[in-house]
Order: C-alpha cells, then structure tokens, then sequence
C-alpha cells in the first residue's frame, strides 16, 4: 500500500504480535499456478491466465522486498511438488500438465524412482513440478517486514479492533480499540474467515480449524539414509490432502 500510495498514512492494527496469526502460522509457500484439471474454455483458459498472472507478480513482489530489506526468511526458489499417492488421482495431474503446457509454464511430470529421490520418500506414486512458486517461513517473512515498515505506516500491536462502524456524515470509518478510536477514509479488514464476526461479508466465508505436525530436524544419518534430497515442498492432488514440506 505505501508503494502504491506515498502519500498516504496508513496505520495497522493489530490483535496479537504481527506474525502471531494466520500471516506466520501457514505452510509458507508462495504460488503463482494452482491445481486444476484444465477442462477449459477459451474463456476460462483466459480467466485463468489472468489469475496466475496476479498471483506471479505477487511472488516477483514478495522476492524483490525480500531482496531490498535484506529479510531474512528462508527462502527457497526451487519450485512446488502437486504429489499424489492414489492412482485415482494421476489423471488430475496429467491434466494439469496439459494446462500448464498450453499457458507454456515449465513443469514436469515425475514418477518412480526418480520422486523417490527427490523427495527421499516412495510414498507418493506420481507428482508434477512447476517452476514458478517459492517457499520461505512465513512468521520470518512478517517480522521481517514489521522491521521495515516506512515512516508513513504506523503498527499498533496487541491492539484489538473492538468495534467498527460507517460514519454516514463522511463515508469513512471508526474504530474503537482499548486504546482510543481511529478514524480513517478507507479501511482493508484483514481477518480471512472471521470476516463474518466482523460483520462483514457474513455469508461467504467460514474458517477452518486445521492441524499442523512439526518434527525435529533430521540427524546426518537420517539425510544420509533417504538421499539428503535439496528442501522441498508437496501440495496434495486430493482435495483437503495434506501440505508437507
């Protein structure tokens, strides 16, 4: 926002620390191509290229800030996996590929032993590698950028929004928090599923509790033993499938 607006103030306000939530508790994985079987029309083909299109100058976005601040997020440009251990599932990702093809994006459908070693693991029976797509550690990412806000946007944390209306005399907004109110001409309200307790937008959205298992970093041996494969991250062809990395 500040890029695109300079002279604009902008103040954020948030509820926890900024990386607590949602922004630093993900898979970290940026992705410009999503899985789609491709039955295409000329119309949808176009309606998806202009969506990777976005999502691509997101990540071109996200590497150049990284790269300008200097931020310190583990970041790997090596692609994302689509895996699949269910044969019932192989036909997606060839469908995949032919999409990908058309919209010409580097990828590659990979089996057998050669997934095995990549991945240093024979669970998965068929996977598609696109190129484009990073991944990095979210919560990493968000401090990182807390760190280097620009003089025009101010961070409030721990600073819940308590409640929030439309002004009618201006057509802006104010908030209340524990602190004092804010008043401001536009307001972005950044919740993703809880939109509806916020009353916004109360019939399109609904979250979602997940689970998320975190190991120990592997001993020499234990990289040794499955082919010190380079860092990786799958995205499962079955729907709700489980994100590994």
């Amino acid at each position: 926002l500040s890029i695109l607006h300079p002279q604009a103030r902008i103040i954020l306000l948030e509820g926890q620390n900024a990386g607590e939530g949602s922004s630093g508790r993900n898979s970290g994985f940026l992705v410009d191509s999503i899985l789609n079987e491709g039955h295409f029309s000329a119309s949808g083909l176009a309606e998806y290229r202009k969506k990777y299109e976005i999502k691509h100058a997101g990540v071109l976005a996200v590497r150049q800030l990284v790269t300008e601040l200097g931020i310190d997020c583990d970041l790997e440009a090596s692609g994302k996996y689509h895996c699949t251990a269910l044969k019932s599932n192989e036909k997606k990702l060839k469908n995949f590929s032919k999409l990908l093809t058309e919209l010409e994006l580097k990828h590659k459908i990979i089996e057998g032993e050669e997934l095995h070693q990549r991945l240093g693991s024979s669970y998965y029976r068929m996977g598609l590698w696109t190129e484009g797509g990073i991944m990095l550690q979210p919560a990493k990412l968000a401090r990182g950028m807390v760190e280097n806000l620009p003089e025009q946007v101010e961070l409030f944390e721990n600073t819940p929004v308590l409640n929030w209306r439309k002004l009618s005399n201006s057509g802006g907004y104010q908030l209340s928090t524990p602190s004092g109110q804010v008043t401001c001409e536009k307001l972005i309200v950044t919740v993703n599923g809880f939109m509806a307790s916020c009353g916004v937008k109360t019939n399109r959205t609904f979250p979602l509790t997940l689970t998320a298992g975190l190991t120990r970093p592997l001993t020499d041996e234990e990289d040794e033993a499955i082919g010190r494969p380079a860092a990786w991250g799958v995205l499962s062809a079955q729907s709700m499938g489980a994100t590994v990395r």
